[in-house]
């Protein structure tokens, strides 16, 4: 009897450590932001075996640093590579175990410093990719009950390599966002160097957009889609001939036309941009800023809410901006001009929420700014 209890107990450990395992499957399969991802797993990781606190820390080759994010502060700490424990495991691709890692040569309590707590015994592990690189360590701080065990040990390095494996697609997403990043800031660039006069009404139209979405309540990543529209929204004037773009008298009827082919032209340059799928609807967005609310408007005769938001709220933000600014054809209006005139094409040309949003952005941010001299009227 007294064996099948034992035995009982030892099935029931297994199967609870076997599901914090899973555990830790789902949480790294529920994000790829790798701050994200280290907040949700750390916590399954100290819950797998049994530690009071749990740290991962990343692996920065451009810096040779380690790295790691504390939660739910946010801030972060750094570490020379080969310092301490953790470096001495990252260097050597070796393990620790640890009861009295105070007599360790190689102890510097910088966590004890960072946590303000006493670190009685410690577990850590390399993280290594398919490359047998290092780009991490997991440490485990302070067993709950006793101290760390060779069992620990290989939860943990199991746990690692399902960790290892998400860290890596998760900079690997990182440095795409990076380039796609650096692509739009060049592409907007671009048009900046065109059409110099307007240069920074894109970055500014950014600004606005992103306020606007705020107001609204929006998601950061629908933000983010709305701000990277916004950076490309004019991008098809790089087709439009200079002698037009720059002509500082009236438009002709068949010069507008060329004018207004712009957001057509944004629209075929940008979709040949692979998005990834949070970002797909960029192009749309970004060649839909002429559209209005009463159908009226260009490149496609959108009304209403068939206008993405996003191109709706990036319509208010770009019409401020081009009031505000002086062009060849014309000279700035004041902010509250501008504001004036917005709100008076609530209804018709532009969305009355989207309007609304503006109204309280403007209120809240842009007019306390302008008041205090913080932006001139020319905008951000």
């Amino acid at each position: 009897m007294r064996e099948d209890k034992e035995d009982t107990n030892l099935l029931r450990r297994e199967v609870a450590r076997l599901s914090r395992l899973l555990q830790i499957g789902r949480a790294l399969s529920s994000d790829i932001h790798l701050e994200n991802l280290m907040d949700k797993v750390t916590h399954e990781c100290a819950l797998l075996v049994g530690a009071s606190n749990c740290v991962i820390w990343i692996f920065d080759r451009e810096q040779s640093e380690l790295w790691t994010a504390l939660f739910p502060s946010g801030r972060i700490v750094k570490l020379p590579l080969r310092e301490g424990m953790v470096g001495w495991v990252a260097t050597t691709r070796e393990y620790i175990i640890s009861d009295s890692p105070h007599l360790d040569s190689r102890f510097k309590g910088k966590l004890e410093e960072v946590f303000g707590l006493k670190v009685e015994n410690i577990l850590i592990i390399p993280l290594v990719n398919y490359r047998s690189e290092t780009i991490g360590v997991i440490e485990m701080i302070n067993k709950e009950s006793g101290g760390f065990t060779n069992e620990d040990y290989l939860l943990l390095q199991a746990a690692g390599a399902q960790i290892s494996m998400t860290i890596e697609n998760a900079r690997l997403y990182n440095d795409l966002r990076k380039t796609l990043g650096s692509l739009t800031e060049v592409m907007a660039a671009t048009i900046d160097a065109k059409h110099p006069i307007s240069k920074g009404h894109s970055h500014r139209v950014a600004k606005y957009s992103v306020g606007i979405a705020r107001e609204m309540g929006l998601s950061e990543r629908d933000i983010e889609q709305i701000r990277i529209a916004s950076l490309l929204h004019d991008y098809g004037k790089i087709g439009i001939d200079d002698v037009i773009l720059k002509k500082e008298g009236p438009l002709t009827e068949s010069e507008y036309e060329q004018i207004k082919s712009h957001a057509k032209i944004t629209h075929d340059i940008v979709s040949k941009v692979h998005f990834a799928e949070d970002l797909a609807d960029v192009p749309l967005i970004a060649s839909a800023h002429h559209e209005r609310w009463d159908g009226r408007g260009y490149p496609f005769g959108m009304a209403r809410e068939a206008i993405p938001l996003g191109a709706r709220i990036i319509g208010v933000a770009d019409s401020f901006d081009a009031i505000t600014s002086a062009r060849e054809y014309k000279k700035a209006l004041t902010f509250e001009e501008a504001k004036c005139l917005i709100l008076s094409e609530s209804g018709s040309h532009f969305d009355p929420l989207v309007v609304d949003a503006f109204a309280r952005y403007y209120n809240k941010i842009l007019k306390p700014m302008l008041d205090r001299g913080e932006i001139p009227n020319g905008g951000l």
